[in-house]
């Protein structure tokens, strides 16, 4: 199992590599969760100015 893991001289890379990737995954998954909720309130503040 070990012998998988091990990238030899490329190690740092390929592990900062996935790091980084997966670091950027989940900035832009809460992005998206911040986006959907601030259109969500902009939307019923609408329908609130509206209604009114």
């Amino acid at each position: 199992m070990l012998t998988m893991l091990d990238m030899g001289k490329y190690n740092f890379f390929v592990w900062g590599s996935m790091a980084l990737f997966a670091l950027m995954m989940a900035v832009d998954l809460i992005s998206l969760h911040r986006q959907k909720k601030q259109l969500k309130r902009q939307i019923k503040a609408r329908q609130r100015r509206t209604q009114s």
